[in-house]
């Protein structure tokens, strides 16, 4: 077996006891390939230390990630009498709404009673 083969399969191998016995052969007489193996058990072994370790975020983290994502907003003040002629111009439109469809439905069981 020649290194650059053996070099796609460290990643999945990085315990020698799984190697495949032509590998481990190359791995035992190789010097490069030892030191490839011995960095990828570093890593292993570094990720495995850090499963167990707990980082606390910055406390301004989520401040300083809704800022990134959202600029400040301008707030924009409604006096109650505006509100109050957009609530009574809702009611006005929804009532006039609901004459008409009344008006239609009237004159749609109108023509239908007629004809038959």
């Amino acid at each position: 077996m020649q290194c650059e083969n053996l070099y796609d399969l460290m990643p999945d191998f990085v315990d020698l006891s799984a190697l495949p016995a032509d590998a481990d052969k190359h791995v035992s007489n190789c010097l490069r390939c030892q030191a490839e193996m011995a960095h990828y058990r570093s890593i292993r072994r570094s990720l495995s230390e850090m499963k167990s370790s707990m980082v606390a975020p910055p406390t301004d983290l989520l401040s300083d990630i809704l800022s990134a994502v959202r600029p400040d907003a301008d707030v924009v003040r409604i006096d109650k009498k505006s509100r109050r002629r957009k609530v009574v111009g809702g009611i006005a439109a929804a009532v006039t709404a609901g004459a008409g469809v009344a008006i239609y439905a009237a004159k749609f069981a109108h023509k239908h009673k007629i004809a038959s």
